[in-house]
């Protein structure tokens, strides 16, 4: 059996962890800046959690009108659109975190 080196052997152990891990980061990149990224409907997620903490700040919990929407007319968004990403959205803002990273999570 011939002999091994240490880089060879550390090589064959952890270059697959490590490119996984290398492309992985590299694959995340655009989701730890803190701006918004490119997309059609990310500035209206962040809308309807704003929406969201709103009636919850008033004391809807589980609100079936968002009276800001529609030009200030309201919308019954949360009867044909299910609110629990906004819910999580919400609480990460809560939490601390700006829209845009909360969003990226």
């Amino acid at each position: 059996m011939p002999y091994v080196g240490a880089a060879a052997r550390w090589m064959r152990l952890h270059l697959p962890q490590t490119a996984v891990l290398l492309f992985g980061l590299i694959s995340i990149w655009p989701l730890l800046q803190l701006r918004t990224i490119c997309s059609d409907d990310g500035v209206f997620h962040i809308h309807k959690a704003l929406g969201l903490e709103a009636a919850i700040q008033l004391g809807h919990w589980f609100p079936r009108w968002s009276p800001h929407m529609a030009h200030g007319f309201g919308y019954p968004l949360y009867n044909f659109y299910a609110p629990l990403s906004s819910y999580m959205l919400a609480t990460l803002h809560a939490l601390g975190l700006i829209y845009p990273l909360a969003l990226h999570i």
